[in-house]
Order: structure tokens, then C-alpha cells, then sequence
């Protein structure tokens, strides 16, 4: 393992160097031609889109550069991050994480190295944090790589400016030496029931609770806890009463009174929900926008639902 590391790195340096010397680097002819595929899906409507179908962010990580090195490149193909790392991930608040060596950094939107890597796992950027991990725990570094939470927790992550879940639970997913904190990913409780993200599961069931940036209690998660139904709209969440789900706005009146056997988040502005023992999603608003006639369904992405 040591010796591939060391090899790795050299390689690395040799790639460097030849940039430095040599025209700037460019993508390989496959690369760019799959830049102008993704391009082109880029320019079609959302519903005409394979997969979930969200926007493309730039600078977009590839990793079809000569010696299969990976960088990041502008909407017009010129280079951004320059291709030396194995690995460089989506950007998120101005920053990437990149890999090299088995080690996480950070990179900017013009491809200045900002935190060097050090990290065995990282984050995305949120509200200006990011969680790292060093020896086990969890900490939080700034976006000029300053530790500002000393990782001593299971998991952090910032939910405001200066708001910070943290639990002394660590959920990690991917796999053995490539672990990821699970941003986005869904758990579904054993005893049925809301679909939530990881960070949601974790931290709302596992005595989790709110810090200020010194570290200060400031409030722990919503007793009892309920997972949210719309990321743009925290105001209204989803609620349990007599085993059944329903849509609560914040001073406690009902969206959607309780019906539901089960219910999850919105994904690309559907809900899935149960009811009567059938599977249907409701948009925003609390409407079905495909009815409960199913016996089964997975979550709804846009042109794309499998039943």
C-alpha cells in the first residue's frame, strides 16, 4: 500500500512538472467529447433529461485527462483545476474536495489548492464548513481549512451560519478506504414509515443535538423529532399522530391532515406516500400528482419511476 501511495505520488509530481513545461493541459479527445455529450443533455428541458435530471455545476470534475489523471473544466472546456489528482468531486460553496495519495483536500473555483490533502474523509461544503475526519471523529474546518469545531463527535455538519448538528453517532457509507459521510442518501427506518436522509436519521434519533460555533448547546433537534418534506421550505414538516403522517406547517395547523402509512421527502418535487396500503406521490402542494395504485415504488426521479 505504501509503495503504490509513493508511486502514485510520484506520479503526481512527474504529471506537474509537465505541466509546468509544456502546453496547458488540455482534455483527451474522448473527454471532449463527452463534455459536449453532457453538454447537450445539459441544454434539453429537465423533463427530457436521463437520470434525476438537475442542472450541471461548473467547474465540472472529469477525469478523462492524458494519464487518467482528474481536474475540472469550465463550461467552454478550458481548465479550471488542473489534472494531478485521482479524484476531484462536485463543488459546493466554491470549493471541491480532491484526492490524491488516499488523502482529501479542497480546491477553489480557479483550482487554488486551499486545503491541502490531509483528510482520510471529507464533506461537501455547507454554509461555509465542512466535516473532516481525523483519527475516528468528526471536526469542522472553514473555508481557509482552519479547524473551528475540534472533531471530537460522531458526526457534524453545519445547518446555518453559525447552527451545527452534531451527534456522537457515526454513520459513514461507501466502502473500506473509500468511506463517505452519505450526503444525501436515504435510510428508511427498520420500523417503516418516513424516508429520510442519513444526516436526518442519524442525528434525529440518536441524541443529537444544536451547538454555536464555541461549541454552546443552543438547542437540541425538535422533540418529538420529524424529518422535513421540503429542503427550500423548513416551515412545513412531516408529523406522526396515531401512527399516521401528515404535513405540519410551524405554528402547528395542517397542511395534510394524517393519513399516510408512510412518507418521504420530496425528490425533484415528488413525495412518495402510502396510503390504503398504495403507493402514490403528492407534489409541493399536498396533491397527488400520480395516484396510489401501486404496491410498490421507488423514490420518483423526473421521466424516470420504477414500480
Amino acid at each position: 500500500m505504501r509503495m503504490w501511495k509513493a508511486a502514485a505520488l510520484v506520479a503526481v509530481m512527474l504529471a506537474t512538472a509537465a505541466l509546468a513545461q509544456d502546453k496547458p493541459p488540455e482534455l483527451t479527445p474522448a473527454g471532449k467529447a463527452i463534455l459536449q455529450d453532457k453538454l447537450a443533455i445539459d441544454g434539453r428541458p429537465l423533463y427530457d433529461r436521463p437520470g434525476p435530471g438537475k442542472p450541471m455545476t461548473f467547474p465540472l470534475a472529469m477525469c478523462t485527462f492524458p494519464g487518467g489523471f482528474c481536474g475540472a473544466v469550465r463550461r467552454d472546456g478550458s481548465v479550471a483545476v488542473l489534472p494531478k489528482y485521482d479524484w476531484v468531486g462536485t463543488f459546493s460553496d466554491n470549493r471541491a474536495a480532491v484526492r490524491v495519495g488516499g488523502l482529501y483536500g479542497y480546491v477553489d473555483e480557479d483550482g487554488h489548492e486551499i486545503v491541502k490533502p490531509q483528510y482520510r474523509i471529507v464533506d461537501d461544503y455547507h454554509f461555509g464548513f465542512a466535516q473532516v475526519d481525523v483519527d475516528g471523529k468528526s471536526g469542522l474546518i472553514d473555508r481557509d481549512g482552519k479547524m473551528v469545531i475540534e472533531p471530537k463527535y460522531g458526526f457534524v455538519r453545519a445547518i446555518g451560519p453559525d447552527r451545527f448538528r452534531v451527534s456522537d453517532t457515526r454513520w459513514l457509507g461507501g466502502v473500506q478506504g473509500g468511506e463517505d459521510f452519505s450526503e444525501g442518501r436515504i435510510a428508511y427506518p427498520p420500523s417503516g414509515g418516513v424516508s429520510v436522509t442519513v444526516a436526518e436519521f442519524v442525528l434525529g434519533n440518536n441524541g443529537g443535538e444544536i451547538i454555536d460555533l464555541s461549541g454552546q448547546r443552543v438547542g437540541p433537534p425538535p422533540v418529538p423529532w420529524t424529518p422535513g418534506f421540503d429542503k427550500d421550505d423548513p416551515s412545513i414538516r412531516w408529523v406522526q399522530k396515531d401512527k399516521l403522517w401528515g404535513l405540519a406547517h410551524a405554528d402547528g395547523s395542517w397542511l395534510i391532515e394524517p393519513k399516510f402509512q408512510q412518507a418521504g421527502s420530496l425528490v425533484d418535487g415528488l413525495a412518495r406516500v402510502s396510503l390504503t396500503g398504495k403507493i402514490g406521490f403528492i407534489d409541493r402542494a399536498g396533491n397527488f400528482a400520480i395516484e396510489p395504485v401501486f404496491d410498490k415504488a421507488w423514490v420518483f426521479e423526473r421521466g424516470i419511476e420504477h414500480t
